[in-house]
């Protein structure tokens, strides 16, 4: 329905956006720019006012496709990073672990963690 959505047969689609788009497909005017633009840039351009749902729609799926891209884009720059020629020689259970740590959103505060440990006995 996104890709090709003046061909999207109306009775496969979410039955909220029926409606909207039957209304859709009987713009030439939509049809026209759908062929001259990419397919982000012309949701943008849609008409909240008249296509609400479609509109939130089409951003729901193309927000989906751009975070997962910048995920893996992260993912794999970290373990490239990770795996280099002079570290190769990794387990996959060590690189399991370094790409937790490097793609993690955390910020780890040492100090608290050290305040929080028991203090070691040197007296040995």
């Amino acid at each position: 329905m996104i890709s090709f959505p003046f061909s999207a047969e109306i009775d496969t689609v979410p039955e909220n956006l029926q409606l909207e788009l039957i209304d859709f497909q009987s713009n030439h005017t939509l049809k026209g720019l759908f062929h001259s633009v990419t397919s982000t840039e012309f949701y943008k351009s849609l008409s909240f006012d008249e296509f609400p749902r479609l509109k939130n729609f089409a951003m729901k799926i193309f927000s989906i496709f751009g975070s997962t891209y910048m995920i893996c884009e992260q993912t794999f720059s970290s373990m490239k990073i990770i795996k280099s020629k002079n570290r190769s020689s990794l387990t996959d259970i060590n690189l399991k672990a370094l790409m937790k740590i490097s793609t993690s959103n955390l910020i780890s505060n040492f100090k608290k963690l050290v305040e929080k440990c028991e203090r070691l006995h040197l007296s040995h």
